[in-house]
């Protein structure tokens, strides 16, 4: 019985099940410890949260270098349209790419639900071709050999990694991609 309540104590103290507590894993494990619980703040005692002051680079961060979501969205329609895409086509359906995306969660399970997306087609006005192309272009080529090429990994991981608008256009597996069906966009938009 004994045994029984230290273990039950013990489970208390790692937040986890009796059971769990039980196994020899969990014997080097500390108990849960709130923040709260500290007389000093994190930020003060934990190593990860100290900058050496003698460094001569705390003014350029990287987030001074980095790319946010919205920038790389508005940086992959520049792409588009200095392909030849419409401007205002390219910026609803790199928006409309992006909303999926966030919801999804993945590249891979974005791709696989925007690819069969009849809605995306009737909204947009783009044949199979263009919208693959352009989800091609976005989200990557979702191919285990194309895994970490540059069109394995899609202009919106481009340009959030730090790739400028100059550097993908220059990059010929995405503009070989987005350029095939250019004409017929280019028709249907003077048609329409």
């Amino acid at each position: 019985m004994q045994l029984s309540l230290v273990y039950e104590a013990r489970a208390n103290g790692l937040l986890c099940s009796t059971a769990r507590a039980r196994r020899a894993e969990c014997r080097t494990m500390h108990d849960a410890e709130r923040f709260s619980d500290r007389e000093t703040p994190l930020h003060e005692y934990h190593p990860a949260f100290h900058l050496d002051p003698g460094s001569d680079d705390l003014e350029e961060t990287d987030a001074d270098q980095s790319t946010s979501a919205f920038e790389a969205a508005d940086r992959a329609v520049d792409v588009f349209v200095r392909l030849g895409w419409p401007r205002e086509t390219t910026r609803v359906g790199v928006d409309y790419v992006c909303d999926r995306l966030t919801r999804a969660g993945t590249r891979q399970s974005a791709y696989e639900a925007l690819r069969r997306d009849e809605h995306a087609l009737a909204l947009l006005d783009l044949t199979q071709s263009s919208w693959l192309a352009m989800l091609k272009g976005l989200l990557g080529i979702q191919h285990q050999d194309r895994e970490h090429t540059n069109a394995g990994r899609g202009m919106l991981m481009l340009f959030l990694i730090g790739h400028q608008v100059d550097d993908v256009v220059s990059m010929p597996d995405i503009t070989t991609l987005l350029t095939r069906d250019v004409a017929a966009l280019a028709v249907e938009d003077r048609d329409g």
